[in-house]
């Protein structure tokens, strides 16, 4: 693992910004708290491919700080940084394999059997043209406790979400692709990373792909009884432009116990 100084351009203002638009809309323009800029050692033009930019996740963490994780360019590796609540930089890290491109799609804070918070949980892909999906587990201050690949060789899949389950596992969800045909695929493992389960699910007749986007274990699941919540786009056959909703409930093993299509009509 390497350490970087202080880096990226983070745009958690445009985030901030939008929840206070919508927490303050007699207002006709957000308020501004504070908007810091980062740079990724001498690169500093987002706009010619060079420097850092964040991927799709910035989450509140527990202390009232944020944790932001994307990746880097030209390096090619998952980028996480931890910033405290008035936008300075607490610690920031890094995390690849040499000649494999690695990117950070999300990232979730974790807690101990005690309710603590134990670190973060990050989920992308890793490899070349998407490769597999990946987990990485860090500990508060960004140190790697582990870090696994799930997937076939023969499809690219990637994570979009990553939560941490009540049986102090994780489950992540996303896409397996191969070619055009995109799959449905959601991992469950430990609390050490070792694979639990892992299935596609393909889509209804009529759709060519499907991605999931969101995984949570709803506050009706327990642990004698766990349910996970799956939710995402799919793709009409023939059709550009155009994506349906889905929504699906898993039970402890991944087998479906419902399975919801909402479209355009």
């Amino acid at each position: 693992m390497k350490t970087i100084k202080n880096t990226i351009k983070l745009k958690i203002i445009l985030i901030l910004g939008s929840a206070l638009f919508i927490t303050l809309h007699v207002h006709a323009q957000p308020i501004v708290l504070f908007q810091n800029f980062y740079t990724y050692g001498n690169y500093i033009d987002n706009s010619v491919g060079l420097g850092f930019w964040i991927d799709n996740s910035v989450e509140e963490t527990d202390d009232g700080g944020f944790i932001v994780v994307g990746h880097t360019d030209p390096t090619e590796d998952v980028y996480l940084l931890k910033a405290n609540s008035n936008g300075t930089v607490a610690w920031s890290a890094t995390y690849g394999y040499a000649m494999d491109i690695e990117v950070g799609h999300t990232v979730s804070e974790t807690f101990d059997n005690m309710g603590n918070p134990s670190g973060f949980i990050i989920a992308g892909s890793s490899g070349q043209n998407g490769g597999d999906l990946l987990l990485i587990k860090t500990d508060p201050v960004g140190g790697l406790q582990w870090s696994y690949h799930y997937g076939q060789s023969s499809r690219a899949e990637r994570a979009y979400s990553v939560r941490q389950t009540t049986d102090g596992g994780y489950i992540a969800a996303g896409s397996s692709i191969l070619g055009s045909n995109g799959k449905i695929y959601v991992v469950k493992t430990n609390p050490n990373g070792t694979r639990q389960w892992a299935f596609e699910y393909s889509a209804p007749i009529g759709y060519d792909a499907q991605i999931a986007t969101s995984v949570i274990e709803p506050s009706t699941s327990t642990a004698a009884n766990p349910e996970y919540i799956v939710a995402g786009n799919m793709f009409p056959s023939g059709l550009t432009n155009i994506e349906d909703v889905f929504v699906m409930s898993l039970d402890r093993n991944g087998a479906i116990n419902w399975f919801n299509v909402y479209n355009r009509n």
